[in-house]
């Protein structure tokens, strides 16, 4: 339950961001600041992406999401936090990935990527989705399998 936004989800987040981070940017030569700072992840862990950078925008500027299932009630819980966020537009960037293959989870990026571009997001600026025909992009087949990455790296 740790890629949800549940109590061992917000735990797993505050370690990543307080202490984790914090080592790794003592320990190697990074670039600390917001701006260089993206995270991403495939699966669950493209879930908990979204979720770490809407939680933290402050420390993370931009996420990359590759196959995560967006169709569980969980899932639901952050359309409606996405939804309803009436705040100013949080300066991230977001890149979603998805084969045609996972048909559940493409209703479900369509969701949130419509709820983002609601929120002001645009494709191509501060918003990327790559859905692409007949492919499950865990697959390692295909040019979408590595589109959000080269957008989060290159698309300034």
């Amino acid at each position: 339950m740790e890629y949800f936004d549940t109590e061992p989800g917000r735990n797993y987040a505050r370690f990543a961001v307080h202490r984790l981070k914090l080592f790794i940017d003592s320990t190697y030569r990074t670039k600390p600041d917001c701006r260089s700072t993206a995270i991403l992840g495939s699966s669950m862990g493209g879930l908990i992406s979204l979720l770490f950078i809407w939680w933290y925008h402050e420390v993370f500027a931009e996420a990359a999401r590759l196959s995560t299932a967006l169709a569980r009630d969980e899932d639901k819980k952050l359309f409606g936090e996405t939804e309803s966020y009436d705040g100013p537009k949080k300066e991230v960037r977001f890149s979603f990935d998805v084969g045609e293959m996972e048909p559940v989870w493409m209703r479900g990026y369509e969701t949130i990527v419509k709820l983002l571009a609601k929120k002001g997001y645009v494709k191509g600026k501060d918003l990327e989705y790559v859905f692409e025909k007949g492919l499950h992009i865990r697959s390692g087949h295909g040019p979408g399998d590595s589109g959000g990455r080269f957008f989060l790296l290159y698309g300034r």
